[in-house]
């Protein structure tokens, strides 16, 4: 398969059936109650396959009958639900049947974690894919596909693109994860709506799964696209959380921070240390400091090519743009008056100083997109935090997946605030999303647990919307009063020159075209919060179609009309963003 797919895949038995022949039916044999030998054999070896609790075999029944029904299935299964179990179940019965399978997760980091899980079920059999792998191994893999070799395929969305002539089930795990759109470089598209994709044209069921379901798998939920199981209680009883606002404003009234901690979260911190469990501490932003600002003049340094503050990076000497890559030296000195830079805020690095000067006998990692760029090292940070070497961990959103660590007691979200507020109508599902996520961190065995938010907003709604357990549908009412995703779809034509005034002049005889050719919510042209990057300026059009039959006629006209108006335009750059996040 891959992008030039254009048939289905028609066989009589489906890919869940009893085995095909030549393969083993199940023989039970207990491993320590997580998985039965036997259930897999070909040409004499032997797989395992896991055990799943009642809960977890109805919700897998459910799936299959759906699946028996020509129906793609979302499984809304809360945090430690078990819910890689019952994704290895169903898989265990695709490759029992010579079928392969595909299992999407967000994250490169998660699927470090996953493989060894996976490994120990289906053997040599499992195989990862994404775009750290070295070439020579990502062309083995698809060589075996194409040669018809049953494989269970983990891989982050890039895999969706494997040629798989046998493909027997789509997985895609936190299905809800922004990291499934990719937006830059080229082809811009989302994973789910991807593999959506690919299960109609090869007719392989489809199983999204999530414990925080995105509004547009909960709106095909309610338009009859996808059929919802859920599973509401955890694989391993026990482990109650309890939430706790701090509020960060009245704290400091009191003197009550410590740097960016909270000395009520320092207390709830060493007594976590004091019962041996272990700890994860969530900031968004990683360096050692976001900004930084002129002591005596107030300047606060910007790259030269993007219209965005530098942050330092202590550990590494630099100073580095996060929208361009640009690097340059830091001194410590204002470039406009020669006074001395101090930083503002806290990143993942200064969060992991501040953690080895409070708790200098507890083993403290960090682990973000930097120290994340080295496979070993990335892999090494999560084995310690998962063998309990390491009590605490720092980390930036990476950490907030779908890891499985069983003695996190303890998880903190420092600056809450960073979540929510943003240019963006997505923001607060996305924030409580996040928050959700994050919770599900801790508790995942026997002991309870507390989840902590440092915020200087403790009454804003996401966060009543978490204490209280909303159901997601009631954050849609906002979207579908005024016509926003997922009720609508929405296309952005993202402009970009170095010209600014002839990209406003550009941009301007678009909007007034589009406003008389397209039937639908033309947005004026309006800049991003960075307007600038790479020396070019940006500008963006926001249009909001109805979900309707005219829909594919709408999106071709916008096509038309911008390359008829933009095509010719020298040092204009544009594309399309459909379903921008």
């Amino acid at each position: 398969l891959g992008l030039k797919i254009a048939e289905k895949i028609i066989s009589s038995r489906k890919p869940w059936d009893e085995p095909a022949e030549g393969m083993s039916g199940e023989e039970n044999c207990g491993n320590g109650g997580t998985c039965t030998e036997g259930p897999l054999t070909e040409k004499g070896r032997q797989w395992k396959s896991p055990v799943l609790s009642e809960a977890q075999e109805k919700a897998k029944a459910e799936i299959l009958e759906n699946f028996s029904k020509g129906k793609r299935v979302l499984l809304k299964g809360v945090a430690g639900s078990g819910k890689t179990e019952i994704y290895a179940s169903i898989a265990a019965d695709i490759l029992r049947n010579g079928k392969s399978v595909l299992m999407l997760v967000p994250e490169i980091s998660l699927s470090r974690q996953l493989e060894e899980r996976m490994r120990s079920f289906f053997g040599d059999r499992t195989v990862v894919y994404h775009s750290k792998e070295t070439p020579i191994k990502r062309d083995g893999i698809s060589a075996r596909l194409r040669n018809g070799e049953n494989l269970f395929v983990l891989g982050t969305r890039s895999a969706l693109f494997l040629p798989c002539p046998n493909i027997g089930c789509i997985i895609v795990d936190e299905e809800n994860d922004s990291s499934y759109k990719q937006t830059e470089p080229a082809p811009r598209y989302n994973g789910r709506d991807t593999a959506m994709f690919l299960s109609s044209i090869t007719g392989a069921p489809l199983l999204l799964g999530s414990a925080t379901p995105s509004y547009e798998s909960i709106y095909n939920v309610l338009a009859g696209k996808l059929a919802e199981v859920s599973i509401d209680e955890k694989y391993h009883k026990g482990g109650k959380i309890s939430t706790v606002l701090i509020d960060t404003i009245a704290e400091r009234r009191k003197r009550g921070m410590d740097g960016p901690i909270s000395k009520k979260l320092i207390g709830m911190m060493q007594d976590t240390l004091n019962r041996n469990g272990q700890i994860m501490l969530f900031r968004a932003r990683r360096a050692y400091s976001p900004v930084l600002q002129c002591r005596e003049c107030g300047e606060m340094p910007k790259c030269p090519h993007c219209n965005a503050y530098l942050s330092y990076h202590k550990e590494e000497g630099y100073l580095e743009c996060h929208y361009c890559g640009s690097r340059f030296g830091y001194t410590g000195i204002c470039p406009k008056c020669g006074g001395t830079l101090e930083g503002r805020g806290a990143g993942t690095e200064k969060i992991e100083e501040e953690i080895n000067r409070l708790f200098p006998s507890a083993k403290t990692a960090r682990l973000d997109s930097d120290t994340a760029r080295n496979p070993a090292q990335e892999k090494m940070i999560l084995k310690d935090f998962s063998e309990g070497k390491t009590d605490i961990l720092v980390g930036t959103q990476i950490i907030a997946k779908g890891f499985d660590f069983g003695n996190v007691s303890l998880v903190a979200i420092l600056n809450a605030d960073s979540l929510i507020g943003l240019q963006n109508f997505r923001a607060d599902e996305n924030a409580l999303q996040l928050l959700m996520q994050l919770k599900g961190r801790c508790a995942r065995r026997e002991n309870d647990g507390t989840f902590v938010i440092q915020t200087e907003q403790p009454g804003h709604p996401v966060y009543s919307r978490l204490l209280l357990h909303t159901r997601p549908e009631e954050g849609m009412k906002e979207r579908e009063t005024f016509d926003y995703p997922p009720f609508t779809r929405m296309v952005e034509i993202v402009m970009r020159s170095r010209d600014k005034a002839r990209l406003k002049e550009s941009a301007g005889k678009l909007y007034e075209a589009l406003s008389q050719d397209i039937p639908g919510h033309i947005g004026i042209p309006v800049e991003p919060q960075i307007n600038m990057i790479s020396g070019k300026h940006i500008l963006i059009i926001r249009i909001r179609l109805k979900r309707d039959r005219k829909l594919s006629e709408s999106k071709r006209k916008i096509w038309d009309t911008a390359d008829r108006l933009l095509k010719n335009e020298s040092g204009t750059e544009y594309y399309f963003n459909v379903d921008p996040l």
